[in-house]
């Protein structure tokens, strides 16, 4: 009466096995599939080093070490010149400078600090307004506390 049971779980257990056997046999195929892309890969890395050795060599070949050497002189000297003549002119527009110039920075500075409801602090920060002067009542009433209990 169990011989059909247990020819079944036998036929479960074999087909169990072989689906483990399954596993391995893909996950084997996967790795050997892996090792060839590498190879794979390697090989036209190798192929394309060799094409650019080739190239680097052709281009050692044609190359003209002292004229590259003197045209990078050459422009060694123009940058500096280029370099000494902006700062001239740098300097020439600065003494040129426009009074009144300072003076529109100096309100549109001062416009948008009040646009803003910021104003500058004895440290130079800029602030909010209405901080700035709850700081200095909280100190004025502290002032006050410490006068007061002095006097009692």
């Amino acid at each position: 009466m169990h011989k059909p049971a247990k020819i079944m779980a036998k036929d479960v257990a074999r087909m169990d096995n072989q689906i483990q056997q399954t596993y391995m046999v893909a996950s084997q195929l996967k790795g050997i599939e892996f090792q060839l892309s590498s190879a794979l890969a390697t090989k036209e890395i190798s192929g394309i080093m060799g094409i650019s050795a080739e190239t680097l060599s052709a281009v050692n070949e044609n190359m003209n070490v002292s004229s590259i050497l003197q045209v990078c002189k050459e422009f060694s000297k123009n940058s500096d010149k280029l370099e000494s003549v902006g700062e001239a002119m740098g300097d020439a527009m600065e003494m040129i400078g426009d009074p009144a110039l300072d003076a529109d920075a100096d309100k549109l500075y001062n416009q948008v600090l009040d646009e803003q409801a910021l104003e500058i602090n004895a440290e130079g920060v800029a602030v909010p307004k209405k901080v700035y002067e709850e700081e200095k009542e909280e100190v004025k009433d502290d002032l006050e506390s410490r006068l007061a209990a002095l006097g009692k």
